[in-house]
């Protein structure tokens, strides 16, 4: 495939969404991709567009056909994880739910196995957990921290605390409407140094299977749920790093064993119930959201139910590698609707 230059087309900055905000990040190019020649299919135009060139799809005169997208934010391969936390101003997310009790927070990240989600979660919640121990409600001791951290795999959930480990979690809605976690083990934290050492251990017992883009895919969501409790009104804020087990496309799934095709069929069905209770979110017209769909969905409800006015943010991650096409252009297309502009523009061959 032969390289082109991009034809940049000047947009606008979105306003940015209270309810919803929604990141791109495009890993680098793999050790393996650039041993068989592959060139980044990813352009950025800071701060807030992406250029994406199909190679498979041409436009009138041989050109490639590129899509260009406009998000919130968007970050190239270079980009540090540092600079991805400050640029989405989760600094100030952390401080809210400390400050404001009963504010409800939600970081998700979605793409395809391979595509940096993990790798992205766990740095972000390193500088989640160090601006919560620096913040006064914290220091001063006016608020306290509590650590909960699961698995969901289609309709199970399993406790990553728990002794033993992976004990079974019932997920129940209370008369109240509140939802309860039977037997989820909640483990109150007094410095990040223990707070760290308890994510680092809990995500090392997620189930992973071999997929055909990764030997090591995690074949469940993984949540990280902190819960920040003000002393004197005892009310609590609640703070959410889900990290979205991989999308597959279908023609890759049905490669498996039925018991794989099962489980990657229950992963999709709980995407796309997320997708449909965000949108719901984000409508006018809509005032119902389909969040009992799933576990996945019932677990956000907080975050997704616009009676809670809790913020969701959604860090897409994607992969340059031509290789990756279809899965790089099926995770734009998941988070389009999600106040991310869609334009058309061409880029030339050389």
């Amino acid at each position: 495939m032969r390289r082109h230059e991009q034809t940049w087309v000047e947009q606008e900055t979105p306003q940015p969404n209270e309810a919803v905000r929604v990141y791109i990040r495009g890993r680098p190019l793999l050790e393996r991709d650039i041993t068989i020649g592959c060139y980044s299919l990813l352009a950025v135009q800071p701060p807030s567009v992406l250029h994406f060139t199909h190679p498979t799809v041409r436009c009138a005169g041989g050109r490639f056909a590129t899509k260009t997208y406009q998000a919130d934010g968007v970050f190239c391969d270079d980009a540090t994880s540092e600079e991805v936390y400050r640029a989405m101003n989760l600094s100030a997310s952390v401080e809210k739910c400390v400050r404001e009790p009963g504010s409800k927070f939600s970081l998700i990240a979605y793409g395809q196995t391979g595509s940096g989600k993990t790798y992205s979660t766990t740095a972000i919640e390193e500088y989640i957990v160090e601006d919560l121990f620096t913040t006064e409600g914290i220091r001063n001791a006016s608020s306290t921290i509590s650590l909960s951290i699961f698995e969901l795999q289609g309709n199970s959930c399993r406790d990553l605390l728990s002794n033993p480990a992976l004990a079974p979690v019932t997920i129940t809605t209370t008369s109240s409407q509140e939802l309860s976690y039977g037997n989820l083990s909640t483990l109150s934290v007094k410095s990040k140094d223990e707070m760290l050492d308890s994510i680092r251990t809990a995500k090392g017992l997620r189930i992973t299977r071999s997929t055909l883009k990764n030997d090591t895919s995690s074949r469940s969501h993984c949540i990280v749920m902190i819960d920040i409790r003000n002393v004197e009104t005892n009310r609590h804020s609640r703070l959410q790093i889900v990290d979205l087990a991989g999308s597959e496309r279908f023609k890759d799934v049905t490669r498996n064993n039925a018991e794989r095709v099962k489980e990657s069929i229950e992963v999709n069905k709980s995407l796309s119930a997320l997708k449909d209770c965000v949108r719901s979110r984000l409508s006018d017209k809509t005032t119902f959201t389909p969040w009992r769909s799933t576990k996945l969905t019932t677990v956000l409800r907080e975050s997704l139910d616009r009676r809670s006015k809790g913020t969701v943010i959604i860090l897409a991650c994607i992969s340059p590698s031509p290789v990756d096409v279809e899965d790089t252009s099926n995770t734009l297309k998941w988070v389009i609707p999600f106040q991310v502009g869609s334009y058309s523009v061409s880029g030339k061959a050389c």
